[in-house]
């Protein structure tokens, strides 16, 4: 063997030894040794989660510094652990946000960071109202989402029709608005309404809704009947 092989078989084990011994100090001395990254990113929308591993050296406790950040497991014993963070909300502040995961264990205190994305698509109303007769829809929305990945989702429907993109594609025009929506007349008498939702695909090909507005049509005052 090499004297450069032996040096880096020599620092390999180093290295390793070096990444056990900080474990078990932390096992023994007490305190955290964090494994994971020391930060942690999370998409936009609600209920996006993250895996924190560390190891403490006897009993800990979990808490988050934002309301928008939940931990589980909020407790535990010494050794090995895993915690899970989620986000209860989407970000909808238009900015980067940031929250700590303190775990502390024997008095001593560790800080890991969750940044929460600021991708937004919202629209400027929540529901658009049209009576039966029926008419033309024109949804307006502000957005940050990079040009080419913001998509709009919803069902085709007899009713309700959204004008053909030039592209043949599904996603959308970078102008702040959707293609114009057509809404034929409604002439039953239950009123009718339909979702459209705007997002983006997240690496694993994941559709994530952004937000969401309701088209509501009104129903026909009148009933036909069948004359005696």
């Amino acid at each position: 063997m090499s004297g450069f092989q032996v040096h880096r078989h020599v620092l390999f084990w180093a290295v390793l030894l070096a990444v056990v011994l900080t474990g078990c100090i932390a096992d023994e001395v007490g305190g955290v040794y964090v494994i994971t990254d020391e930060t942690d990113t999370l998409h936009a929308i609600a209920n996006q989660t993250a895996d924190m591993m560390f190891n403490a050296g006897g009993t800990w406790t979990a808490k988050a510094s934002d309301s928008w950040l939940k931990v589980s497991p909020e407790t535990g014993n010494g050794g090995r652990n895993i915690i899970t963070v989620r986000s209860t909300e989407q970000n909808r502040t238009k900015q980067l946000r940031k929250a700590q995961v303190i775990i502390t264990s024997d008095g001593k205190s560790k800080a890991i960071q969750v940044v929460q994305r600021d991708d937004y698509a919202l629209f400027d109303s929540r529901e658009y109202l049209v009576d039966a007769a029926g008419g033309e829809v024109n949804i307006t929305f502000a957005t940050n989402v990079e040009k080419g990945k913001l998509y709009i989702s919803y069902f085709k429907l007899g009713w309700c029709t959204m004008a053909e993109a030039e592209e043949k594609t599904r996603a959308e025009e970078w102008n702040g608005n959707v293609r114009p929506i057509t809404v034929l007349p409604n002439e039953t008498t239950e009123a009718r309404s339909t979702r459209f939702v705007l997002g983006i695909y997240d690496e694993k090909k994941n559709f994530m809704a952004l937000d969401s507005v309701w088209i509501r049509q009104a129903a026909s005052k009148h009933e036909n009947t069948l004359l005696p």
